[in-house]
């Protein structure tokens, strides 16, 4: 019975000791759902983030197949993420294109470092940022963002497009323009150095008041510019004399002046652990451009990329415990507050706006922002926003538009119109204030375009023809200077007025040297003009008379007895005769008291002589 009774005992430990065992195994398995289920929901949340993007991300494996990508990739390549995944560059796009990926690829695995590059495809640009990725088993892939940089490319483009056009007009405007930068002279048109003897070698660089007879006579012209911003001043010439001249101003701030002078005389890598899936998230996100940004449905925001401090300054903490109002500026409120209702009642939609928010140092940031509600997506449950800064673009199209604003100035002080010519199609490109000084409209022409024959039919004064069309073919030649020859031509308005106009142009060549684009200007110069023909019909008329003036002077021979006069052909003429055809004076006939008397005395009072 002992040893019965001990097997029995040694038989109850054990099944003790087997349900301890089953317990633990259930509460392991339990532990194991828990962390799988947290894996899952923080790999859907990073994907939500990537998918949020207007960016293409991707991830390749250490054989460069794809094994990640978000929506807009898929969308770019026409496929679905099950159709790319597994599949090489080589597999999806042509071969040149694929060559050119793989080299960036296989360049950013081998430095180890961010490849940046830019190419065109389908007639849009796009930056693409490639990065190592450290995968499971000691395995490196690259990972990557691809952007849509078209628009930005066009700003840049337009800009320089317009300060092209900007210098060739203001090089070949026919009024005197500058730069003052500090009170000193850094920049001057041909028409300013024509204006004041001087070339830009002696101008650029050297105080303004040389423009000027004193330093009573600069502080004056200066004290008038800053109230009214225009002054009618003299300006001394290189060679001591002086010209009288408009002097008109708009500053341009840092102490910059353009001066005109008519003579009248890129989101932070995600961090990376056990969790592989939440490590490659989370690198793609950190490596962003973007800020991303969950909030509640109460404005709350929940969480904010590192990245928060490279773009905007502020730590993760200062900016989710703030205040929105202090990040925001108070211009922006009303459209984010719209954008925010718009995506409420919209839930999975995405909304984009711009919003202007101020960085830690007190300036302003331009960002577009994408707002998405996510609010009924349980492993989200947030309002998901991006913001990608968009200053340097803002920048940029604020330039462009100054850049206008200045060059309409310009021309409107000078009572110029511009105009381009494209010698490939022989057509003329017009704009509304060029319309408005011939007193037509854009609607009335046809358009902005019209062809060379067509403008001089419609326009030009018969009697200039001949000669519009002889500058024409003078000025289409290869050669020659830039500038071409001013011309001075009439012109016929729609409502039937004829003005006169200086035509100015200069010529913009290729490589090759060979005309590619003809810009001008057309001022009005019918003042100038009537005063002209008013001086030459004056001098005509004193002329005139002048000739009729003839002073008789010196000995004249004349007969002591019929008092005749003997001419310089030696006839002897009456008085009278002589007198008349060498002035304009005439003669009356009479007879004195004294000779009535002697000849007729029967007719005279006696007495009296009368």
């Amino acid at each position: 019975m002992r040893d019965l009774s001990k097997t029995v005992q040694e038989l109850l430990e054990e099944n003790a000791s087997l349900r301890r065992q089953i317990r633990e195994l259930e509460q392991s398995k339990e532990m194991w759902a828990r962390t799988e289920e947290a894996l899952r929901q923080s790999e859907q949340r990073y994907r939500t983030f990537i998918d949020s993007t207007k960016d293409m991300v991707f991830l390749k494996d250490e054989n460069l197949r794809y094994i990640l990508v978000n929506k807009e990739l898929a969308a770019f390549f026409g496929k679905t993420e099950r159709e790319i995944i597994g599949k090489t560059d080589f597999d999806l796009m042509p071969e040149q294109g694929a060559v050119s990926c793989r080299q960036t690829d296989m360049e950013a695995v081998s430095s180890a470092s961010i490849v940046t590059s830019e190419e065109i495809t389908g007639g849009k640009s796009y930056e693409t940022v490639k990065f190592p990725v450290r995968l499971n088993f000691d395995r490196t892939g690259v990972g990557g963002f691809v952007r849509d940089i078209t628009t930005r490319k066009e700003v840049e483009t337009k800009v320089i497009e317009s300060q092209g056009s900007l210098n060739a007009i203001l090089t070949a405007s026919p009024i005197g323009i500058g730069r003052v930068i500090n009170g000193a002279v850094d920049w001057v048109n041909d028409s300013l150095c024509r204006m004041s003897g001087y070339n830009r070698e002696e101008l650029e660089g050297k105080n303004a008041k040389l423009f000027f007879e004193s330093d009573a006579a600069y502080a004056r012209a200066g004290s008038t510019l800053f109230e009214g911003g225009q002054a009618e001043t003299r300006l001394k010439r290189k060679d001591g004399t002086v010209r009288h001249v408009l002097l008109q101003v708009s500053p341009m701030g840092n102490l910059s002046y353009i001066f005109t002078v008519i003579d009248v005389t890129a989101q932070k890598q995600t961090e990376k652990d056990l969790r592989k899936s939440e490590v490659l998230y989370r690198t793609l996100v950190e490596t962003s451009s973007e800020i991303l940004m969950l909030g509640d449905v109460s404005r709350n925001r929940r969480y904010v990329s590192p990245n928060v401090t490279k773009i905007l300054g502020y730590s993760v903490e200062e900016f989710l415990t703030g205040d929105r109002a202090d990040f925001t500026h108070p211009d922006s409120l009303p459209t984010a507050e719209s954008a925010r209702s718009w995506a409420l009642d919209h839930p999975g939609e995405t909304v984009t706006f711009e919003t202007k928010n101020r960085h830690k140092d007190g300036s302003w940031r331009w960002f577009e922002a994408t707002l998405r509600n996510m609010l009924e997506e349980s492993n989200v449950n947030a309002m998901v926003v991006n913001l990608h800064d968009i200053t340097e673009r803002k920048r940029s199209e604020e330039y462009l538009r100054m850049s206008q604003l200045q060059l309409l100035e310009a021309m409107d002080l000078a009572h110029i119109v511009y105009w381009e010519f494209d010698p490939a199609t022989d057509t003329f490109v017009f704009n509304d204030p060029f319309y408005a000084f011939y007193a037509t409209t854009a609607e009335r022409e046809g358009g902005y375009r019209m062809t060379r024959e067509e403008y001089a039919n419609r326009f030009i004064h018969p009697g200039d023809l001949e000669s519009f069309y002889r500058a024409v073919r003078e000025n289409v030649t290869q050669s020659g200077p830039e500038l071409l020859p001013d011309v001075e031509k009439r012109i016929v308005r729609r409502d039937g007025e004829v003005r006169y106009v200086l035509t100015r142009a200069r010529k913009v060549k290729d490589n090759l040297g060979r005309i590619v684009k003809r810009y001008g200007a057309n001022q009005d110069i019918t003042d100038r003009k009537q005063a002209e023909e008013e001086r030459e019909r004056l001098i005509v008329e004193l002329k005139n008379a002048a000739s009729q003036v003839q002073t008789l002077s010196g000995l004249l021979p004349i007969c002591s007895s019929c008092k005749k006069i003997c001419n310089d052909k030696g006839n002897w003429e009456q008085m009278e005769v002589y007198i008349k055809n060498r002035s304009q004076a005439d003669f009356s006939h009479g007879i004195c008291p004294e000779c009535m008397a002697r000849l007729y005395p029967d007719c005279t009072t006696e007495g009296t002589g009368e």
